[in-house]
């Protein structure tokens, strides 16, 4: 998966793949809490009556556990569902005899503290302007492969870098990978 976050300002977050989703995190004893979780799906994605089988528990100590499945985070507007407040967590479960097809790609993000703003990249030339007064991380995702960027201009006071992944450091998959003043 070749996702890449454009940011100026700290998030936590976390990027999968639907291999990595299938074999490592459902029914598999890994808990997230960031506040965000968001689906982008690959042109051409089918499967969603496996991804509505695959359930985020979401477990806040302030209320009762509540199932929201990976189909319904793709379908929520921008991909992405507030999942947590503050003081809890969630995992990712499914009945054992579900099987997530992964013939076709799929990016799943969990992000915090703000809802990122995903900006799918297909096969397709795709723009965006970003400015200082962007309140949101804006996450270009390809869940197919690669992205190839320029930059027309970058104009104004402060920086603009690059990462790939969705995290806060390489502990959480976030590389550096350009800088534009």
């Amino acid at each position: 998966v070749a996702t890449l976050l454009l940011t100026m300002q700290a998030v936590h977050g976390f990027v999968y793949s639907c291999n990595e989703v299938k074999d490592r995190l459902v029914n598999r004893d890994k808990q997230w809490s960031t506040t965000h979780a968001c689906v982008s799906l690959a042109d051409g994605y089918y499967a969603f009556d496996d991804l509505d089988k695959i359930i985020l528990l979401i477990e806040d100590i302030w209320s009762p556990p509540v199932s929201v499945s990976l189909a319904a985070v793709a379908a929520s507007p921008g991909g992405c569902i507030k999942v947590l407040d503050w003081g809890g967590s969630f995992r990712i479960v499914a009945d054992p005899t579900v099987s997530l097809r992964c013939d076709k790609e799929l990016a799943l993000i969990f992000s915090s503290p703000h809802l990122p703003y995903l900006i799918p990249v297909g096969t397709k030339e795709t723009g965006q302007s970003v400015s200082s007064g962007f309140n949101r991380d804006l996450v270009f995702v390809n869940p197919r492969g690669g992205i190839l960027m320029e930059v027309g201009s970058c104009d104004g006071d402060g920086d603009v870098t690059l990462f790939t992944g969705a995290g806060m450091d390489i502990d959480e998959h976030r590389f550096p990978m350009k800088t534009w003043r």
